[in-house]
């Protein structure tokens, strides 16, 4: 539990203020008898939130950091009866410093705030199935300037919180998580199996239909097609048809292939013809043409066309180791495909000769379509069915998912509502008053006391819910604020106090105005009160930053 909180810059009476030490039970902080503000009440509590691994007193305090300036809280725990102390500065607020019994840091022991929250949520048992240290702590910090002050929103953390997460909180509090966690699980390998077979057919990596109409035209199909493979064998008098599923494939591929193979071979050979008339070509095979050409052109320069012949030769000659470094490629090639289709050929054969030396090569041929697409068929509908059912299976995933979290949420609210309502009888001296009531759903939650949206009313129900949270669950502690209090009315107050000292867990409170209170009520203040503020040089810091200097 926490035992203390110190900082050099903590004041009375010009004078630096010892250390607050904290009990187990109640810890008060109390104000002045006239509702002095602005003297550190809620500030104290704030730094406590600090002290927990919360950053609202160094965001959301700003008065105090603007007029303290920098400064280090030291503090310490106690756990199994061994001390443990820390310090954590308004600066270097990402890290808590592991110290001394004198506060003064060890060497190499800074920590992160999520290891030394870690600690903390081993150390309190708060280290269940999802939850984690500030999400179990941080709704129940109910502080003036954070964001957990709402008497209608008990289980809001911050107002950006989606009230799914609120609940589900709620849920790891009272270790009710594990069992939708494992379902939680269960329905997102349900959806991701589901989802990657969808995508696989809609991008045609599986084949399949997407209609029961296209699936039952399908099963018309697949009769014909089983029809006509009998006909074919039956037109195969001398031989034996028998191609199974994937010798089909592999006739229908084979065919295939042999078209494209045989299509690149004849571009090949297209291109080695176009080669090797070029090799023939040169000034000789144009030089018999000259006197012909003189005959009817008796004018024609044929010194100047024997030059160009000329030059045109010298070219060929450049080109020619070309030429054959590229024939020489294509050879390769076609050798290639030659030796790849005389393979592909033999294995058609084998194929073939399996089923009879006797059967015609276009009947194997349209044997192997059939079997081919009604293999394709087949695998379709069964794609299908897998599909259907793997969307059955995410469906009954959901439910089963719906019908745990609903368990889950009905025991909570039950087990809630019950210590509630026994809370309330105590805190209005009766049970003929309406209790506050919570109604858990999966994605959000209603909490009110019937017939009765009082103020006071209202924070009175958060108070109870607090203190029934705290009796159900491994909840450590809660905090308090004054304003929650401001409402409700003076005998009610009173038995809410005496709650409080009934409490062997640690609870933070802050309270000004006693007077009004019953003298036994006053009396647990005054015996639980761990630090008294009040203006004059008492408050928290030693002084008041709201007063106008006086000339």
């Amino acid at each position: 539990m926490l035992k203390q909180i110190s900082c050099d810059q903590f004041m009375v009476d010009g004078h630096p203020r010892g250390p607050i030490y904290f009990n187990k039970g109640l810890n008060v902080i109390l104000g002045g008898h006239s509702g002095t503000n602005s003297i550190g009440k809620s500030t104290l509590l704030m730094i406590i939130d600090f002290v927990f691994g919360g950053t609202d007193y160094v965001k959301k305090d700003l008065d105090v950091q603007k007029n303290v300036g920098p400064h280090i809280i030291k503090f310490a725990f106690e756990f199994n009866d061994k001390k443990y102390y820390f310090s954590r500065s308004t600066e270097d607020f990402q890290y808590i410093y592991i110290c001394n019994e004198k506060f003064i840091p060890k060497d190499n022991k800074k920590i992160t705030v999520e290891e030394y929250l870690d600690f903390l949520s081993k150390q309190y048992n708060l280290d269940l199935p999802g939850l984690t240290f500030r999400g179990a702590v941080g709704r129940f910090m109910r502080v003036y300037n954070r964001q957990t002050t709402n008497e209608k929103r008990p289980l809001q953390n911050s107002n950006q919180e989606p009230a799914k997460q609120q609940v589900y909180g709620l849920l790891k509090l009272f270790d009710k998580y594990s069992p939708i966690e494992n379902r939680e699980e269960a329905a997102k390998k349900a959806e991701e199996a589901y989802t990657a077979f969808k995508n696989a057919g809609t991008y045609r990596y599986v084949p399949i239909v997407d209609t029961k109409r296209r699936f039952n035209e399908n099963l018309n199909k697949i009769e014909q097609l089983k029809q006509k493979l009998s006909d074919l064998q039956s037109e195969n008098n001398e031989g034996s048809l028998n191609l199974d599923d994937m010798q089909a494939a592999r006739l229908r591929e084979i065919r295939n292939d042999l078209s494209q193979l045989r299509e690149q071979k004849n571009i090949y050979l297209s291109r080695l013809n176009v080669i090797k008339s070029n090799e023939e070509a040169g000034p000789k095979r144009y030089r018999n043409n000259y006197h012909e050409l003189e005959q009817f052109f008796p004018d024609v320069d044929i010194q100047r066309i024997e030059k160009i012949d000329k030059f045109h030769h010298q070219i060929t000659k450049f080109l020619k180791l070309e030429f054959e470094r590229e024939k020489n490629t294509i050879e390769e090639n076609v050798e290639d495909l030659s030796h790849h289709i005389s393979q592909l050929v033999n294995e058609a054969q084998k194929i073939k000769n399996q089923q009879g030396p006797n059967v015609q090569t276009a009947l194997l041929n349209e044997y192997a379509d059939k079997k081919a697409e009604l293999k394709q068929l087949e695998d379709e509908n069964k794609n299908y069915q897998k599909k259907k059912k793997l969307q059955q299976d995410k469906k009954d995933q959901q439910d089963a998912l719906k019908a745990t979290i609903n368990t889950e949420l009905a025991e909570v609210q039950h087990s809630l509502n019950t210590k509630m309502a026994s809370l309330n009888g105590q805190v209005c001296g009766s049970s003929s008053f309406q209790p506050p009531r919570i109604e858990l759903k999966p994605t959000g939650y209603n909490f009110e006391t019937i017939n009765d949206q009082g103020t006071g009313t209202s924070f009175k129900g958060l108070i109870i819910f607090d203190q029934a949270c705290l009796d159900l669950t491994h909840l450590p502690f809660f905090v308090h604020d004054s304003l929650l209090f401001s409402n409700i009315e003076i005998d009610r107050r009173n038995r809410i106090i005496e709650m409080y000292a009934q409490e062997t867990k640690q609870i933070f409170i802050s309270i000004d105005s006693i007077e009004v209170l019953s003298e036994k009520a006053q009396e647990i203040i005054r015996e639980n009160t761990v630090l008294t503020l009040e203006r004059g040089g008492k408050e928290l810091f030693g002084r008041s930053w709201n007063e106008q200097a006086t000339k």
